[in-house]
């Protein structure tokens, strides 16, 4: 029986609870009297009694308290599932979720977890419900146990609904980070023989726990409720429960959902060194591994049935210093590209934990104008790109490519076609409202660029103009980004400079796939270093903002180890060379193939049955850290050395500078320093560096290092 609709115009039941706390402090007195000393009956006017001082009193030093340390959470783990006794109604509510969690229940091994971003005024909820047999005119007791552990300053939107007609409600008082229990009580009506039960949010809710809701009779003790503790449940299995593999340090933990009696774990580095084991207690069909005692980096987890060890859970997993509040919005310079594909199953949460501040993907003309002059923006599309903004992500759109409507279907480059697709990009910047539009992609490539005109410079500086006006036109403050070209292309970009392309740019684009199988990064010193010469030969003697809206290595044709490297290596040389944003290509595998070139640029895998969140890759680990240790930091120099192949970067300035070094072939330098070092490695792993007559000693190989402190003098 659905009776969520009703409930919302319902009276609210409210309960107070009073309670009153009396406290007396009593000050004790003390009284000191002087008596005169006993004389005799012959004695004349007594004498006056001695005074004698009393010694001046040293005050007792009040101790200062040892600050309590706050209690370590324990490590919890939840997964999707139904409930036994229970129906879930509204099933097609997927912003609200009920989850069995392990690890904390009061009452048995299992508690109900309730999250929902539905807005208040939603009328369709997703709800657990029973519905019970009563008694008419009688009075029902109703008992909880509550637990809420998000950051919240008002009551959790959560409430249990009873009755056909929803007329009781109870809503749930702002819980505590600690269980309590809660009371109500329902009267039955003149006629009213079954009574539904919902538990339900009646608005957003976090992290919002149940366990053992009970419903008595009055003058009765039997629990009318079916599987009032939640642990009778289904939830898939086996499976690595969390919807995140990005850990933070000191909370990491790991669910394992699977019908064995217990399992064997391993943990290994990145290096392949094991690091931690166990085993995990699973009678109840969820279990919980703690991972809170391991440091910052890049592991991977064997979980093993005690029983056959044939059947394993396999997965990687990262352990990341939290991100510090604000720094994906204020340091913009980090940004990654993204698909609209099934393969991107709501990654935005694992782009955002990374700390990036942009995402980067098509805006296709094609989609969203059928019939000439109207604009329908598929929904979908637009519930994909809000799934990223509402993270605090910025959305870049590559305006592209053609429309069948204009041209022929291919590139435009007639009059026509150049004037509608400058009026789609402009309708798109409106739609979206960004700060960032991109004009076309890789114009100069024909896999790209079919026009009649061609894939010259000449031919993409008409639609570059006409785009560029018309967006400025309606949005003056939006960037209007170009010419994303594939390659450095150098000829091709002097040709659309010396043409008057600049004038219609406010910052550069292009991708410099320009690395052979053997080079590293490097190559792009002097490749950045000749664009921006290039650009000030074109503009007065001034550069421009170079954007590298992509760039990133194939795990097909490099190894894991490799791209995590080439993440920090090609990002800190490009950031140290006027580039104002960097997009790494890109977040997500797009195919399962491991031997698929194009399918294999992610920082993270694809989801899986067993593995249902997006697994990081080592680049994802060494490109958080990045993110971590110089966000906010603008380039200040770099060391010059003597020693060939080493790298030295500086960010920030003094004792907060943050350094990143490498050398591809391994070498010992030393940086004159006062004070300690704190050297981070590209998987966050944290040593001091002491040092010895003034310098400390740094072994640097491809890898690349973080150095804290105030440094100077490289050697």
């Amino acid at each position: 029986m659905n009776i969520l609709k009703k409930f919302r115009d319902q009276p609210r039941w409210r309960i107070i609870t009073a309670a009153v706390l009396v406290a007396a402090l009593v000050a004790g007195v003390t009284v000191v009297a002087l008596l005169p000393r006993s004389t005799g009956s012959n004695s004349a006017v007594p004498s006056p009694p001695a005074v004698t001082a009393e010694p001046t009193r040293t005050p007792t030093p009040t101790p200062t308290p040892t600050p309590t340390p706050e209690p370590v959470a324990p490590p919890t783990a939840d997964v999707a599932a139904s409930f036994d006794g229970w129906s879930q109604d509204n099933e097609t509510d997927t912003a609200s979720t009920f989850t069995a969690e392990a690890g904390d229940a009061p009452d048995g091994s299992i508690a109900l977890r309730l999250d929902s971003t539905n807005p208040a005024e939603n009328p369709t909820r997703r709800a657990l419900s029973q519905t019970v047999p009563v008694i008419p005119s009688t009075t029902y007791t109703f008992k909880a146990s509550i637990k809420n552990t998000a950051e919240i300053d008002d009551a959790p939107g959560v409430a249990v609904i009873m009755g056909a007609a929803a007329q009781g409600r109870f809503d749930f008082p702002k819980a505590s980070t600690k269980w309590s229990e809660k009371t109500w009580t329902y009267q039955t009506a003149a006629d009213e023989t079954s009574l539904p039960v919902s538990v339900l949010s009646v608005g957003p809710t976090a992290e919002t726990r149940i366990d053992n809701i009970s419903m008595t009779a009055a003058g009765a003790s039997d629990n009318l409720l079916a599987n009032p503790s939640f642990e009778g449940f289904d939830a898939p299995n086996p499976q690595i429960t969390n919807t995140s593999l990005l850990l933070t340090t000191g909370e990491a933990a790991l669910g394992v959902s699977w019908r064995i009696p217990n399992a064997t774990w391993t943990v290994t580095d990145h290096a392949g060194a094991v690091v931690a084991d166990g085993a995990v207690d699973l009678q109840p069909g969820l279990g919980v591994i703690s991972l809170q005692d391991l440091a910052g980096g890049y592991y991977s987890i064997d979980i093993a049935n005690a029983e056959n060890s044939n059947d394993r859970l396999q997965s990687s997993l990262a352990i990341l210093a939290p991100i510090e509040k604000g720094v994906s919005a204020t340091d913009e310079r980090f940004g990654v590209g993204i698909h609209l594909t099934p393969a991107y199953a709501n990654p935005e949460r694992v782009a955002a934990e990374i700390g990036f501040s942009s995402v980067r993907t098509d805006a296709k003309w094609n989609a969203v104008e059928k019939t000439p002059g109207q604009y329908t923006f598929p929904v979908e599309t637009d519930n994909k790109i809000k799934r990223y903004t509402n993270e605090g992500l910025d959305f870049l759109p590559i305006s592209d490519y053609h429309n069948p409507l204009y041209d022929g279907g291919v590139t435009p480059s007639s009059p026509t076609g150049l004037a509608a697709y400058s009026a789609y990009t402009t309708e798109m910047v409106s739609h979206f409202d960004v700060p960032s539009v991109e004009i076309y992609n890789e114009f100069n490539q024909v896999r790209m660029n079919k026009g009649a005109c061609g894939l010259t410079p000449e031919c993409y500086l008409p639609m570059l103009k006409s785009a560029y006006e018309a967006v400025k036109a309606q949005h003056p403050d939006t960037k209007v980004i170009g010419p994303a070209i594939a390659r450095h292309d150098d000829a091709w970009l002097e040709g659309l400079y010396q043409a008057g392309g600049l004038q219609y740019l406010d910052a550069i684009s292009f991708h410099p796939y320009d690395y052979s199988p053997q080079s590293g990064p490097e190559f792009l010193e002097a490749s950045l270093q000749q664009a921006n010469e290039r650009i000030k030969q074109y503009n007065g003697g001034v550069t421009k903002p170079i954007w590298i809206t992509e760039l990133g290595w194939s795990t097909a044709g490099y190894s894991e180890q490799d791209q995590a490297d080439n993440v920090v290596r090609a990002q800190t040389i490009s950031l140290a060379n006027n580039v104002e944003k960097f997009y790494w290509y890109n977040l997500v595998n797009d195919k399962t193939d491991p031997a698929d070139h194009e399918g294999n640029f992610g920082l993270v895998r694809q989801r899986s049955e067993t593995v249902p969140a997006f697994a990081p890759k080592p680049s994802a680990v060494s490109q958080a850290v990045l993110i971590r240790k110089v966000s906010g930091k603008a380039f200040t120099a770099r060391d010059v050395t003597g020693i060939p192949g080493v790298h030295s970067y500086a960010f920030g300035e003094g004792s907060s500078a943050t350094r990143v070094a490498w050398s591809p072939t391994p070498t010992t330098v030393t940086y004159a320093a006062a004070k300690p070092v704190t050297r981070t490695d590209q998987f966050g792993a944290i040593t001091t560096l002491t040092p010895i007559d003034g310098r400390v000693t740094v072994e640097l190989d491809g890898h690349p290092a973080y150095l804290d402190g105030a440094l100077s003098d490289l050697q």
